[in-house]
């Protein structure tokens, strides 16, 4: 195992003070429905909607 000496712990607090606390942010959930809902909100997924519904009506004429 590794020792930790003083000047590690106050590199290590150093830091704290420049970069802030290590902590991550609180996060409220969201069910999986809405995220699927916000899915739909993308660019991409419109794009491929309507080359879906495209290839849909033109595959039924020929």
């Amino acid at each position: 195992m590794e020792k930790h000496n003083e000047s590690d712990n106050q590199s290590n607090r150093d830091e704290g003070k420049e970069h802030g606390a290590n902590q991550l942010r609180e996060v409220e959930s969201r069910s999986s429905l809405i995220i699927l809902l916000q899915q739909f909100k993308s660019m991409v997924i419109h794009i491929l909607a309507i080359a879906a519904v495209l290839a849909f009506s033109t595959s039924r004429l020929g």
